[in-house]
């Protein structure tokens, strides 16, 4: 295996943290040993696993990571993007099978990149912001991190806040309709992500988990609206911090007494509230939520709505039913694929939880990029994944 240039730790328990150190350098050696090293800049470890914070599981027999083990590769310029990322995608869908016992005990991801993409086209958000703080270089230079310009936390947009808090939402949506090894750990990440979304929202984002509880506390002093936002306040900060004790040391007591206490309608409810209160405290006070979702959907700039659908309409892998002419003269004006998607999962969790209305379902297929008029509620589910997953990857 390949030596890695790291010694931090990845979690806080010493025996998983050898488990998972292991796992780490075996996917550095895999990916090493499955290109040309020529064409590779660095391999850089990133998420809960560079931070130290990775959920490493108690199974019979053995440990299993919750969550993606996700690096960022480096590839040396020239190179041909669409073939880079073919090879990319192959090469984790192998990683996660031969490494991680076909995802039993880690699911595997290799994310490409230009250098170009680390000193001229990131941007302030929470994903820059963690990467340039605590990613670890596993392969290659070690500051090629510092590629990335310096800013604070404050510098990250709201906006970029409420996405985090959307793709969370969306993940509960499809846990509660598909049956992975571990349902409960997306309850875990929903709630840390929730508060964590508040935090940047406000200006204040903390990259560790273990460290949201106290932060958040002390946004709900200089922030009272926020207190005023949340039902059921003191049972939030209960669980906040009970996720975060699952997500540092998990256990499968520690995620069924979550996963028996928070339901989808209590998280979505959560969710619902937090978003209200993010938009407000961005884009203005209004006074209901079909009000605020209209602005939010419209808020975009014609170019950046262009940008949005100048890169659907030329992805080769676009999805099925997307070139619906009618439908897309309606939705252009309005808003991104990415905005209009957020928005009709919104209206669809409303609608799942009881707190939609009676045209909850006509809202979402009014506002869906892709055609669906013929989908039942469960149905709309799976399209709005579908597509969810497939924006956030081409993203």
């Amino acid at each position: 295996m390949t030596p890695l240039a790291t010694a931090r730790p990845f979690c806080s328990t010493p025996e998983r943290d050898v488990w998972l150190r292991q796992k780490v350098e075996r996917s550095v050696s895999f990916l090493l040993h499955s290109v040309d090293r020529n064409a590779l800049e660095a391999v850089i470890l990133t998420g809960s696993t560079a931070r130290g914070e990775a959920s490493v599981l108690p199974v019979p027999g053995g440990f299993r990571l919750l969550g993606d083990l996700e690096f960022l590769v480096i590839a040396r310029a020239p190179f041909d993007w669409p073939r880079l990322r073919r090879q990319m995608t192959m090469l984790s869908h192998r990683a996660t099978r031969e490494i991680g016992a076909a995802g039993r005990e880690a699911v595997i991801e290799y994310g490409p990149a230009g250098r170009v993409y680390l000193h001229r086209n990131i941007r302030p958000c929470i994903f820059a912001y963690d990467l340039r703080t605590h990613g670890q270089v596993v392969w290659g230079p070690l500051d090629i991190l510092s590629d990335i310009a310096p800013f604070k936390v404050g510098d990250i947009p709201p906006e970029d806040a409420l996405n985090l808090l959307m793709n969370r939402l969306i993940e509960s949506l499809l846990d509660s309709r598909r049956a992975p090894l571990h349902p409960p750990y997306g309850t875990v990440k929903f709630i840390l992500e929730a508060a964590g979304s508040a935090l940047a929202c406000a200006g204040g984002h903390v990259s560790c988990y273990r460290e949201r509880g106290k932060s958040f506390d002390d946004l709900l002093q200089v922030e009272p609206t926020l207190a005023s936002a949340l039902s059921d306040l003191g049972d939030f900060r209960c669980w906040l911090e009970a996720a975060i004790a699952c997500k540092l040391e998990p256990s499968s007591r520690r995620l069924a007494d979550l996963q028996h206490a928070l339901s989808l309608s209590q998280c979505a409810r959560w969710g619902r509230e937090l978003w209200l209160w993010q938009v407000r405290r961005w884009l203005g006070d209004m006074p209901d939520f079909n009000e605020a979702l209209e602005i939010y959907v419209r808020r975009e700039s014609v170019v950046l709505r262009l940008k949005g659908w100048a890169k659907f309409f030329r992805h080769p892998l676009r999805p099925q039913g997307t070139l619906a002419w009618p439908r897309l003269a309606r939705l252009v004006p309005q808003s991104s694929p990415q905005t209009l998607t957020y928005a009709a999962a919104l209206w669809l969790l409303a609608g799942l939880t009881g707190t939609g209305g009676p045209d909850w379902q006509e809202q979402v297929r009014r506002l869906f990029p892709v055609r669906c008029e013929a989908l039942g509620a469960e149905q709309l589910v799976d399209a709005i994944g579908g597509l969810w997953t497939w924006l956030i990857r081409n993203n």
